[in-house]
């Protein structure tokens, strides 16, 4: 179930204990860093995938031997990948800015949590 920003911040904010929103927040902030972790690893992986795609161009322009079928589903399946990574990176991105937009509206409403 995915929840938006706004039902999140009176999510938090109708908890009763300050424990609990506490432990909310700090919740958000732990998931926040994975989702920061994880979009590292996968600029990381779209790096590999842009050299790798690099060098078989290179590879196809000085190698007259080079297999033009082999080399276009090569590339074809970089793309493809490439294509995946950037799709979970603004997946991720767009998560990242949920969080950040109920710490921030919550944070207005409630500053001893900061």
């Amino acid at each position: 179930m995915s929840y938006s920003s706004h039902d999140l911040t009176k999510i938090i904010a109708e908890l009763e204990s300050e424990d609990l929103r506490k432990e909310v927040v700090q919740y958000l902030d732990e998931e926040q860093a994975s989702l920061e972790r994880e979009i590292k690893e996968l600029v990381d992986k779209g790096e590999k995938i842009r050299q790798e795609i690099a060098k078989n161009m290179i590879s196809s322009r000085h190698s007259e031997r080079f297999n033009i079928e082999v080399q276009t589903g090569d590339r074809t399946e970089l793309y493809r990948e490439l294509d995946e990574t950037i799709s979970k990176l603004k997946e991720i991105r767009a998560k990242i800015q949920s969080i950040e937009n109920v710490k921030n509206e919550y944070k207005e409403n409630n500053d001893s949590l900061w």
